[in-house]
C-alpha cells in the first residue's frame, strides 16, 4: 500500500534546500524501531517480501537475492526527505534490532505530497507493531518534510491495512483505480491530517 502527505504552502520546509542533511537514526517508539537498512538483513528482508501472499497488494515485484542486496546496500546511506527520491527504512524490533518489515517514502517535486508504502512481515502482523511503525513515520514525515496531510491508498482488497489506518486516524477521502495482473483494480484513498494548534488567547 501507499501514502501521500501533503503539506501548507505556508510552511518552512525543515530542509535546507535541497541538500541531505544527516538525521540521527534509529528512531525508536515503544516497541519497534525505524532504522537504516543493512545487507546484512538480507535473509529477514527476503523471507517476507518473496511471500506471494505479502506481495499481493503491494506495488513491487519479488526479485533475487542479487537485486535485493544492492537494493538493501543502496538505501542503506539514501537520502533522505528529497522531491522526487525514494528511500526506505527497516522497520525492526526495539529490543533486538530484528528485521520486521519496511517503508518507504517519496516527496513529489514540488513538496505538496509525499508517498510512504510499507511491508510487514507475516509473523509479526496482528501484534500492533505494524500501527506503530506507521504513526511514527507519519509523525516524521510531518517533522522532517514538513507537510501536514497524509493520504493512504491501500488496495480496496487489503482488508488489514484498510482496518489499520482507520484504527490509527486516517479518514476515507475517495477512491482511485489502477491496473494489475488481475485487471482493473481499486484503491481506496485514507487522509489524516496534523491537528492545527490553537492560537493563544489576546490578553485584553
Amino acid at each position: 500500500m501507499t501514502l501521500t502527505v501533503n503539506r501548507n504552502p505556508k510552511r518552512t520546509s525543515t530542509l535546507a534546500d535541497e541538500r541531505p542533511f544527516p538525521l540521527p537514526l534509529p528512531w525508536s517508539w515503544r516497541r519497534i524501531s525505524l532504522r537504516r537498512l543493512e545487507v546484512d538483513d538480507l535473509a529477514a528482508f527476503q523471507a517476507y517480501r518473496r511471500d506471494p501472499e505479502v506481495a499481493r497488494y503491494q506495488g513491487w515485484k519479488i526479485v533475487d537475492d542479487d537485486a535485493a542486496r544492492a537494493f538493501l546496500a543502496e538505501m542503506r546511506t539514501a537520502p533522505m526527505f528529497l522531491r522526487d527520491k525514494w528511500f526506505q527504512l527497516g522497520i525492526a524490533l526495539r529490543e533486538t534490532q530484528e528485521l520486521i518489515g519496511d517503508v518507504g517514502v517519496c516527496v513529489d517535486g514540488e513538496r505538496s505530497s509525499a508517498e510512504i508504502g510499507f511491508t510487514v512481515n507475516p509473523r509479526f502482523q496482528g501484534q500492533g507493531l505494524a500501527s506503530e511503525a506507521i504513526q511514527e513515520i507519519t509523525s516524521r514525515t510531518m517533522q522532517f518534510g514538513a507537510v501536514d496531510k497524509v493520504v493512504a491508498r491501500p488496495d480496496a482488497r487489503n482488508e488489514r491495512s484498510i482496518r489499520l489506518l482507520e484504527r490509527i486516524g486516517f479518514e476515507p477521502e475517495g477512491e482511485a483505480t489502477f491496473q494489475d495482473e488481475d485487471g482493473e483494480q481499486r484503491e481506496i484513498i485514507y487522509a489524516r491530517i496534523r491537528p492545527r494548534q490553537k492560537k493563544p488567547a489576546r490578553r485584553r
